[in-house]
Order: structure tokens, then C-alpha cells, then sequence
């Protein structure tokens, strides 16, 4: 007796029209359905999702892009949703495939939501002559294809932007959240020029992370500062702390809006004042980098009200007991990958396990491990290896969500060993840390992007090999559970070939 195929689904690896055909079905069967571009959406990110690294990543979805129209849509909002620029062929090659004057360079340039670009280090003078770089001058032209352009994380050299560019800049998409870097050792930051109120050419920003080699230099208090409502402001290498005068100047106008301030790579204990100003006591969000657990530090936290997730982003040192003391208004907690005794020594292996116990905030709903890696004190990470297993133990008793995290794959199968008990926790809690992929010149050029967006005319209307099918078992899987993670009342089965 032949199966009866559902409603829902009409060959949907065959034919794009049929596609939208259920897609009509399933509107007229239920009106709170879900639309099966979403749904194919959740499937490739569930199936690109295993990838290690950007080009994996590539070429998992420029071969589901070959599957169908719909599919093929799907596949590049997702390849162009983020992109990162570097050399001035990449950049060439990527204006020639967004260019206005198709509709499918308009398409692409719409799912562009997030630019890396990272400027020259060297005056354009000194570029080498087989590998032009990107330089101030190519950003609003560059920008300004990008039409629906959110976030911009832009690594600036010796050269910056003159107050003419940035004036430009500001006719082009409305940037909302800012990353600042500079890629060369110097007393300043392009952010104390960019970030100033005569020349800021984003007057929308919500959110500022600023990144730099070196200590975070002085904002030019003495200049008007941004009237900017930020609601996010991430500081990398703040070892210096930020005065009165210099939060002031950046966040006069975010009083009200702000709910998330972050410390990276850091050295936090020179930070308390900060957390005593009235611009940052309604934050809800917290990241300290390397934190000394002390008394001082356990009053500045109790004063912010409203926080309601703290995450500690480097190595603690203890000097009274942990976590005894945190806020009971925390709901989500990051706990430090790595513990200590005293005070930052370079080379020490003491370590009082008893300044370690497994209380909670009252409030705590989910609670992040960062399991340690490799450390030059085996001892010290042994320890803290053995409290955090505790910990999430203890946890998950609790009714707690745990997630367990790594920096990196091989740390998993270094734990590996540990008993099982020890480390399982619930579906779709553990993650790793990846480093992000740095593209070469090969590795983004013209012959690549046509691989991504066309077939080949001997494969036109083929599905490779590797290209899995809508029948294929593994593929039923991701439909339900990317109809897990959806908020719908239809339930899709998978087809099968007859």
C-alpha cells in the first residue's frame, strides 16, 4: 500500500514552486503556522552548525544552495549575513556581486547585517604592490552597498578616517552597534575621534565595544563628548580603570538606557568606582575580566540593583568565599575558568579549596562553566577542574540549567576521561570556543563567490553527491528539531522517495 505523503510538505527538495505551494497549505490548515522559509532556515543553521572553521561552514551551504530556489535564497542570506573584508580584491569581489544594478546584487547586499573590515595598518602609500589594502577612503562607498548594514567591527591602522570621510560614513547605513580596534601600539585609540560629538557620523548607536593593544588611553574630556543612548559598552584592556571624567564623556546620555557593561581582558579591581556612579546602577548585565573576590568588590555588587547576569570573563583570585556573597538578584551566572589564592602571583600553586563552596543566588536560573585549558600551573587547574565539576553537579540537583563550555575541541577529549556523571548535562547545553577564521586572499576572490551563488551549466538543476536530500533520514531530524526550537502548532513529517 503506497504511503500517503503530508499536506504539508510537497517534495519539498524538488521543485521551488512546490515549496511555496505548501507553504499556502499549511496557512490554510492552521493560520498560526510556521512559514517554511523559517523552518528551512532553522535546518541549515542546525546543519552548518558543526563546522569548525568559516570555510567549512561555506561550503556545507553553497551545497545545500544547490537543492532549490528556496533553498538556495536561504543559503546566502545565511553565507552573506556576516562578512569580513582585508585585502582590495576581496572587497572588489564582493561590490561586483552586491552591484545595485541587478536584483540579485540588491537581494545579497540586504542580507548583509554585519561587517568585520580591517583597514591597512600602513599608509596606502606603502602598500605592496601585489596586495592592495583597504584604506579609510574606500569606507562610504564601500558601506553604502551594504544597505541594511547593523553592526560594524572596524580595525584601524596608522591612517584614519579624516572628519570629510566621516561625514560621508553618515549618509550611509545606520550602524547600530560599534566595534573599535586599533591594529597598532600608541598612546591613543581611533575611538576618542570617531566617538567625539562634532564628528560621529552614527548618532543611533545602541551599542560601543572598544578594543585595543595597550591600556585603554584617556577619552578628550575637554571636547564635547556623544550624545549617544547606549545600551551596551564593552572596554578591552582597561587595566588603567576609567575615571568620572571619562564615563561622563561617553555615557552622559545613557543614564537610562544602558543595561550592559563588560571588562575584557582586564584587571577589574582598578575599576570600582565605576560601579558606584549613578550612570551604570540600573545595568542588568555584567562581564568582569581578571577579578580579585574581595570585600570591596562584594559591596560594589550588592549597590546595582537590577543585575540579573553576572559573568566572570578570566581568572579569579580569592581573597574571601566563593560564590558566598553574590547578589541573590543574579538569574544567570558565568563562573571564572580559573582560581587562585592571593593576589595574581605570576607563578604560585597555592590554593584553599575551603574558600570554595557550592552556595547560590536565590534568583539563579542557569549557570555557565567555562571549564579551564591548559595552564602553566597543572596543579591550580586540577583544582579548579574538581570545585567546577561540583559545582555543576550540584546545580543540576537544584534544577538549575548548567552549561558546560571549552575553550577549544581537544580540552573535551582531554576530559573525556572524567566519569560520565561528572560532565553530562542536558540536550543542546554544551558548547566550545572557537577562534574566528581569518580569511586569506584565496579564500575570497570572484571564483569563489560564483560557486556560492550559480551552478556551473553541466550541474544546472543537479544535486551534488555530497548535498543531502530532503529523504534522507538525518534531514527529518533537523526538521524536528528545528520545529522544537519554533513556536508552532504543526507538526511536519518527513517525506520518504516513493
Amino acid at each position: 500500500m503506497p504511503s500517503k505523503k503530508p499536506k504539508a510538505l510537497v517534495q519539498a527538495g524538488r521543485d521551488g514552486n512546490a515549496l511555496s505551494s505548501s507553504t499556502t497549505a499549511l496557512r490554510r490548515t492552521c493560520p498560526r503556522a510556521l512559514l517554511i522559509e523559517d523552518i528551512v532556515y532553522e535546518i541549515l543553521c542546525i546543519a552548518s552548525a558543526d563546522a569548525q572553521t568559516d570555510l567549512q561552514r561555506r561550503e556545507v551551504l553553497s551545497k545545500y544552495a544547490t537543492i532549490c530556489r528556496l533553498w538556495g535564497n536561504v543559503s546566502q542570506s545565511i553565507l552573506f549575513r556576516s562578512v569580513f573584508l582585508q585585502i582590495r580584491s576581496s572587497m572588489m569581489a564582493l561590490l561586483s556581486i552586491i552591484t545595485a544594478t541587478t536584483e540579485r546584487g540588491q537581494r545579497l547586499a540586504r542580507y548583509i547585517k554585519s561587517a568585520r573590515i580591517r583597514l591597512s595598518r600602513e599608509p596606502e602609500i606603502r602598500d605592496p604592490i601585489t596586495l592592495p589594502m583597504i584604506h579609510p577612503r574606500h569606507l562610504p562607498a564601500l558601506l553604502a552597498h551594504m544597505t541594511a548594514l547593523d553592526s560594524l567591527e572596524l580595525s584601524v591602522g596608522e591612517e584614519w578616517p579624516s572628519q570629510n570621510i566621516l561625514k560621508e560614513l553618515s549618509r550611509g547605513p545606520r550602524i547600530r552597534k560599534l566595534i573599535l580596534e586599533t591594529t597598532r601600539w600608541s598612546a591613543d585609540h581611533p575611538a576618542s575621534y570617531i566617538l567625539r560629538k562634532d564628528l560621529i557620523p552614527w548618532p543611533e548607536l545602541e551599542s560601543v565595544v572598544i578594543k585595543n593593544e595597550r591600556p585603554m588611553p584617556p577619552f578628550p574630556v575637554t571636547l564635547p563628548g556623544p550624545e549617544l543612548e547606549l545600551s551596551s559598552l564593552t572596554i578591552y584592556h582597561s587595566y588603567n580603570g576609567l575615571y568620572k571624567e571619562e564615563l561622563e564623556w561617553l555615557l552622559g546620555h545613557s543614564s537610562t538606557s544602558l543595561t550592559h557593561v563588560a571588562f575584557v581582558d582586564a584587571v577589574f579591581n582598578n575599576c570600582y568606582d565605576f560601579l558606584e556612579h549613578s550612570l551604570i546602577k540600573n545595568i542588568r548585565s555584567l562581564t568582569l575580566g581578571s577579578t580579585r573576590w574581595d570585600d570591596e568588590l562584594y559591596f560594589a555588587l550588592q549597590r546595582l540593583e537590577r543585575l540579573s547576569e553576572l559573568t566572570f570573563h578570566g581568572p579569579m583570585a580569592l581573597g574571601r568565599q566563593f560564590p558566598s556573597g553574590l547578589p541573590d538578584v543574579i538569574e544567570h551566572l558565568s563562573l571564572p575558568h580559573y582560581f587562585q589564592h592571593g593576589d595574581f602571583p605570576r607563578y604560585g600553586n597555592r590554593f584553599d579549596l575551603a574558600l570554595l563552596d557550592n552556595s547560590r543566588p536565590a534568583l539563579l536560573k542557569t549557570c555557565t562553566v567555562n571549564m579551564p585549558y591548559d595552564h602553566y600551573d597543572a596543579f591550580l587547574t586540577l583544582k579548579t577542574q574538581e570545585w567546577l565539576n561540583n559545582y555543576a553537579e550540584d546545580c543540576r540537583r537544584n534544577h538549575v540549567y548548567v552549561e558546560l563550555c571549552f575553550r577549544t575541541s581537544t580540552i573535551e577529549e582531554k576530559f573525556s576521561a572524567l566519569p560520565a556523571s561528572r560532565l553530562r548535562v542536558g540536550r543542546g547545553s554544551w558548547s566550545v570556543f572557537r577562534e574566528p577564521f581569518q580569511p586569506t586572499a584565496s579564500q575570497l576572490d570572484l571564483c569563489d563567490f560564483d560557486v556560492i551563488l550559480g551552478r556551473s551549466p553541466d550541474t544546472k538543476g543537479a544535486v551534488p553527491r555530497s548535498a543531502p536530500s530532503l529523504s534522507q533520514p538525518r534531514v527529518g531530524g533537523w526538521f524536528e528539531i528545528a520545529l522544537r526550537k519554533a513556536k508552532g502548532s504543526v507538526i511536519i513529517r518527513r517525506t520518504g522517495r516513493g
